[in-house]
């Protein structure tokens, strides 16, 4: 991993169950997944593992990254999971041997980093069974667009409505749209628009999970209404 990436994922990975574990688990309930199931689920860019080590509670996790490193990190991480592998693949591509053979697929924070994200998510569903399912999040708010998307090349920020019409039109029905980390917007603002950062301080992530923890209601309350992320649960069909 480079330093910097690295430096970042490894932050992420410690407070991932506060910001992220419950997002996901909440997409997983509207979709009735069962603990401990037969599932074969599709993750895509799963960096060092923040969300597979959920995800591995539901059934079996083909975990993949476009990073090499970021796979035999993986791979050494969950290498005593026997539902559990991992291999490169850039997301941007067809996987034809792949074709329908995933019950569910997950992808946090990587359509945005796709050129052309209306052929990715096509493709995406080629991977999907009939009937299959996909949580997708993406960063929120066009407006939000700053110097710490371009840092880590981001081609876009999404909105309810166009990430709900893209995923309509790869062949999807939308079972339920909501918010992620509302809080995150205020550092999201601070940080990219107004201090035009490429980084975020080291150990703010730590800070926000901590603020997230005191203020968890609150913040439950606001993420009906905004939110840093956004996230889509839908059916193929």
């Amino acid at each position: 991993m480079n330093n910097s990436g690295g430096r970042f994922l490894g932050e992420l990975d410690k407070v991932s169950d506060v910001i992220y574990r419950p997002i996901l688990e909440k997409g997983l309930k509207k979709l009735c997944a069962s603990k401990a199931g037969d599932s074969q689920i599709l993750e895509i860019g799963s960096g060092i593992g923040s969300i597979t080590t959920t995800l591995l509670k539901y059934g079996h996790v083909s975990a993949t990254d476009i990073n090499p490193d970021y796979v035999d990190h993986l791979n050494s991480r969950f290498s005593n999971k026997t539902n559990f592998k991992s291999y490169v693949w850039d997301a941007s591509k067809e996987d034809v041997e792949k074709t329908g053979s995933f019950d569910l697929l997950v992808s946090f924070n990587v359509l945005e980093h796709l050129a052309d994200d209306d052929k990715a998510l096509e493709n995406w569903g080629k991977l999907i069974k009939d009937n299959g399912s996909m949580i997708i999040l993406t960063p929120n708010y066009k407006w939000l667009f700053s110097s710490l998307d371009k840092a880590v090349s981001h081609f876009r920020r999404y909105s309810k409505k166009n990430l709900t019409t893209k995923v309509k039109n790869a062949g999807f029905e939308i079972i339920d749209v909501y918010y992620g980390n509302a809080f995150g917007i205020l550092g999201w603002i601070l940080n990219g628009l107004i201090l035009k950062r490429t980084d975020l301080p080291s150990g703010q992530l730590k800070m926000y999970a901590f603020c997230k923890k005191l203020l968890w209601i609150f913040e439950k309350i606001v993420e009906k209404f905004c939110g840093l992320s956004v996230i889509v649960v839908a059916k193929k069909i």
